[in-house]
């Protein structure tokens, strides 16, 4: 019997810029990337083969169970094509971070309120208690 070592094809690298899924990978929120790849069609198969897991696996974590080895972490980056550095996950030769991405959830939008700029009152004026 011959077997073909075949491997599905990743997601499209540009997926990953997407707003809608950066909240989710900066979080490291791998339910909510495993449920995003489901609405463009990757099964929990092509899931678990890009990502070394076994499907069951891939079920558990679509069901609730959280993703926090750093091996498990990086076999899923590679996988799927994410770069680490959208996981939190890299440094540069340096040892510096990669800055963080410009984006804001719509949560963050919602709560973030401007604040009245602090000035400090002169020593004698009323008010004024040191």
């Amino acid at each position: 019997m011959n077997t073909v070592d075949w491997r599905p094809e990743p997601p499209d690298p540009d997926d990953w810029h997407r707003p809608e899924i950066r909240s989710a990978l900066l979080r490291r929120d791998v339910r909510a990337i495993y449920q995003y790849l489901q609405r463009f069609g990757f099964s929990q198969q092509r899931i678990a083969a890009l990502t070394g897991q076994s499907q069951p696996e891939v079920s558990a974590i679509l069901h609730g169970r959280q993703v926090t080895v750093y091996d498990v972490l990086s076999r899923i980056a590679d996988g799927l094509s994410i770069p680490r550095g959208y996981l939190r996950m890299a440094h540069t030769i340096d040892g510096n971070e990669y800055p963080e991405p410009d984006i804001q959830t719509t949560e963050q939008q919602e709560t973030t309120e401007p604040t009245e700029p602090q000035t400090e009152r002169p020593p004698d004026s009323p008010g004024n208690t040191q």
